[in-house]
């Protein structure tokens, strides 16, 4: 694989993020273009990004969140007694 240069990771940076300029749109697709290893890497990363965009993650149940707060109160009376001895 080719390294890319630092204008080519901006701007596939800022394409995935949806940010590039009227003058970068035109830069990036002509570049894509020229550059089969630019394509390739865009298309590789453009299909990552779609499936990271479908990920759900599960929401933890109530008793997970009471036993979550329950334990971060317990740290910061620890750390608060620790201060005062």
């Amino acid at each position: 694989m080719q390294d890319l240069s630092n204008r080519e990771v901006l701007l596939l940076h800022r394409v995935l993020d949806g940010v590039l300029s009227d003058a970068e749109t035109d830069e990036f697709y002509s570049l894509l273009a020229e550059r089969p290893y630019l394509r390739r890497e865009y298309e590789s990363l453009k299909a990552l990004k779609d499936v990271m965009m479908d990920l759900h993650f599960k929401q933890p149940s109530e008793e997970t969140w009471d036993r979550y707060w329950a334990d971060v109160v317990s740290r910061i009376e620890r750390a608060l007694a620790r201060l005062h001895q």
